[in-house]
């Protein structure tokens, strides 16, 4: 019987993968490093933050983080009458982390009174982490409300 770490080599070269780590996980019957964490996108964290019955809408960027490499942040839109505060905002984001593994939990969620988004009502995710960030948000004149990315960048200079 082969070596494990010889088998991933031959399999690896085989079907083409360029890096292998043994120590990452398991091989597959593929010969291909399995990896548990599944990818999770901006729609999904979204999703789960406008499961909380307080959000009217959200969006999920991520920011620069020291150790976790990258972290997220979540802007969120709250129903009419419903009022901001830290206990909401805890709230909404063990909700995320309850739906998606405390991994994911939000390094803040911000509340805003309305999203940057397109005349066609797309959300534009690259503005809204540019004007946290303190970047250059690039061209926003295809937006509906500019003024909701002066409020963002004010949340980010906090």
């Amino acid at each position: 019987m082969p070596e494990p770490l010889a088998l991933i080599v031959v399999l690896s070269v085989i079907f083409g993968v360029r890096s292998v780590n043994p120590v990452v996980g398991e091989t597959n019957d593929a010969g291909l490093n399995a990896i548990t964490t599944p990818r999770v996108g901006p729609a999904e964290v979204e999703s789960a933050a406008t499961g909380h019955p307080a959000v009217l809408e959200a969006a999920a960027i991520g920011i620069p983080h020291e150790i976790k490499g990258e972290a997220v942040v979540v802007m969120a839109v709250l129903r009419p009458g419903v009022t901001d505060d830290d206990g909401l905002r805890a709230d909404i984001g063990a909700r995320i982390a309850g739906e998606l593994g405390k991994p994911l939990r939000p390094e803040a969620v911000e509340v805003v009174r309305a999203l940057p988004k397109t005349r066609s009502g797309k959300v534009m995710r690259r503005v809204i982490r540019a004007a946290y960030l303190g970047l250059d948000p690039g061209d926003i004149s295809s937006l509906d409300d500019p003024t909701s990315v002066g409020a963002i960048e004010a949340l980010g200079r906090r």
